[in-house]
């Protein structure tokens, strides 16, 4: 089931991108099951509480997310976090894909060939 909110609107930088998502096991919350999206951290306009995203990663948990740590220490633990949604909670790789392209680090890092470059 690939998730209908992530419409890439705007670029979100990889510095300030916070993943917000629900577990296919969040069934009978209210909120949708697998759903992602990349939010500008801070969430100034409540985007989480909109989409009822009840787990959040990334600029809002790590203090050194945003100024201590490079790109390619970010995309690395993004990318860790990735595998961590996927398989423990399930989310389908395709919504979570959709959802990362607004980060133009993530997009640049699909060829495989920049991932190491950054």
């Amino acid at each position: 089931m690939r998730s209908t909110l992530m419409k890439p609107t705007k670029d979100i930088p990889l510095r300030h991108g916070m993943l917000a998502w629900n577990s296919m096991r969040d069934e009978g919350s209210g909120c949708t099951p697998g759903a992602v999206k990349v939010i500008l951290h801070p969430d100034t306009h409540g985007q989480t509480n909109r989409h009822c995203l009840m787990n959040t990663v990334g600029a809002c948990n790590w203090s050194n997310w945003s100024s201590a740590t490079t790109d390619k220490d970010r995309m690395l633990h993004l990318m860790i976090e990735v595998w961590h949604i996927a398989c423990r909670d399930a989310v389908p790789l395709e919504n979570i894909h959709d959802a990362l392209m607004v980060i133009p680090e993530y997009r640049a890092s699909l060829s495989g060939e920049t991932f190491f470059a950054i």
